[in-house]
């Protein structure tokens, strides 16, 4: 039965309910080490390999004792939920974080200057600061604040629809602001993205001639890329071009990642409704991008998952698409430009309406730009809001970062020198080249919580990177007294 009750928590289901102050749930679409996501029957055939394979590894032991004695180390996992905030556990000080983290502050990987900021999660305290009210390049940890706008802004539960319209023997097919809309034959996640291919069964379903298929993608303006923006990330697939129509984030092979982009995401939308169409017994006209005309009645529809969905897999894969299609959301909510610019100013004022200090620039929501700027003081302000649950929208951010060693942009890392940080250190990635961040909660030996903010102003990637993780694990061990 404990075997039993480990795997499940190795392997653990969607919260039901909310948690209490300062815990931390496991998160709604649980990624394992190596990319699965462990929902439904896989995670049954998950946990029932981790008991078979724990069965059989106490019977190995039990026949041979040297072997069960020789003191090798298991595999880390993060708890089920973390411990919530506690007056009795102990509070390091000052004096005994900066003893107990010298060699990692020292460490030339994490460049010259760095900013870092760590408190304590139940006080406020601020323990360490290194420049950590100056404002840097965040890269992707500002996806924190996008997330946070997107949960305050629009709320949780908000869905965006896409929709199936006609004119005549004409279907248009109009985008409502979905970044995950998929036309992958199986859609996967907790819950699914909305499926291309339901439209297509809905359009079927009515046995009427097609004429020509037309992608409307209504709302959005400004420029392709955002001020700061590498020239070649729209070429070698970063981001794809802001629309509120994309099918597969208008990636040519779709997946998790970087990759090749269609020129024209709404074309390319059309031409894969054709396909969904054709798939579904359906023979129609051409494919192409319009607008859409006067006298359309809606004959089908679907919606994404929730924002607090879509927030969990924007911080556990970083994907720059999601982060800037809830910009423009967040923009136009707030009855700005549904542009970068439109977005930088709505993510202003979130930062401003929950109090968090000033001193950022926005200039897109994915914080791939270089003169994106935030002090780590901002980003620990924001996760000490989540832990403390005063802005109860707030608790998803929790969830949503990678679980060190274990999920999203952290699945690989944790190991070696930082592999004490290893299901004990929650946290959100960035890089730019440049420049590496990593901002999050993490429990110390005492357990006592404490939120970092850490950014590093190196052009090594892995050293850089690897500089972060060692500095988030030494906190995990850290008494620090």
């Amino acid at each position: 039965m404990r075997l039993l009750r480990r795997c499940e928590n190795k392997y653990p289901t969607p919260p039901v309910g909310s948690a209490s102050p300062g815990s931390l749930a496991p998160s709604v679409a649980y990624v394992g080490r190596i990319g699965q996501v462990w929902t439904g029957s896989a995670r049954m055939f998950a946990i029932t390999f981790c008991v078979t394979s724990g069965l059989l590894a106490a019977t190995l032991a039990s026949t041979n004792a040297t072997a069960s004695s020789s003191g090798a180390a298991s595999i880390p996992r993060p708890a089920a939920v973390l411990p919530g905030l506690s007056p009795r556990a102990t509070m390091p000080t000052a004096a005994g974080l900066a003893r107990a983290l010298a060699a990692q502050l020292a460490d030339p990987n994490l460049g010259v200057g760095p900013h870092i900021e760590v408190i304590d999660a139940l006080t406020g305290k601020v323990l360490l600061d290194r420049l950590g009210t100056a404002a840097t390049i965040p890269a992707s940890t500002q996806k924190l604040i996008t997330a946070a706008a997107a949960l305050t802004a629009l709320g949780p539960r908000t869905r965006f629809t896409t929709r199936v319209m006609t004119a005549g023997s004409n279907v248009y097919l109009v985008g409502g602001g979905d970044p995950t809309l998929s036309a992958q034959p199986a859609v996967t996640g907790y819950p699914a993205s909305a499926d291309l291919n339901e439209l297509a069964r809905a359009v079927a379903a009515r046995h009427q001639p097609v004429g020509q298929v037309i992608a409307v993608a209504p709302g959005y303006g400004g420029p392709d890329e955002a001020e700061g923006w590498n020239p070649s990330y729209l070429g070698d697939g970063q981001a794809a071009r802001v629309r509120s129509l994309l099918v597969d984030e208008s990636k040519v092979a779709p997946g998790n990642g970087p990759g090749s982009r269609f020129d024209d995401p709404v074309m390319a939308a059309a031409r894969a409704f054709k396909v969904a169409l054709t798939n579904a017994g359906i023979t129609s006209g051409d494919a192409s991008a319009g607008v859409l005309p006067r006298g359309t009645a809606v004959i089908a529809s679907v919606t994404s998952p929730p924002v607090s969905a879509l927030v969990e897999r924007m911080l556990t894969f970083s994907d720059a698409d999601i982060a800037e299609g809830l910009g423009r959301q967040i923009a136009l909510k707030l009855h700005k430009p549904p542009t970068f610019e439109g977005t930088g100013e709505a993510l202003t004022q979130v930062v401003k309406e929950l109090g968090l200090p000033a001193g950022s620039h926005f200039s897109d929501a994915s914080g791939l730009s270089r003169t994106d700027a935030l002090a780590p003081a901002i980003l620990v302000s924001l996760l000490r809001l989540a832990v403390l649950g005063s802005q109860p929208q707030l608790r998803t951010l929790l969830n949503a970062v990678p679980i060190a060693g274990f999920t999203g942009t952290l699945a690989e890392r944790y190991n070696g020198a930082a592999g004490a940080g290893a299901g004990q250190v929650r946290a959100k990635t960035g890089w730019l080249n440049g420049a590496a961040a990593l901002a999050g909660v993490v429990t110390t030996a005492d357990h006592r919580q404490l939120i970092f903010a850490a950014d590093a102003p190196t052009y090594a990637r892995y050293g850089g990177e690897s500089a972060l993780d060692r500095l988030a694990a030494a906190l995990a061990t850290c008494g620090c007294q």
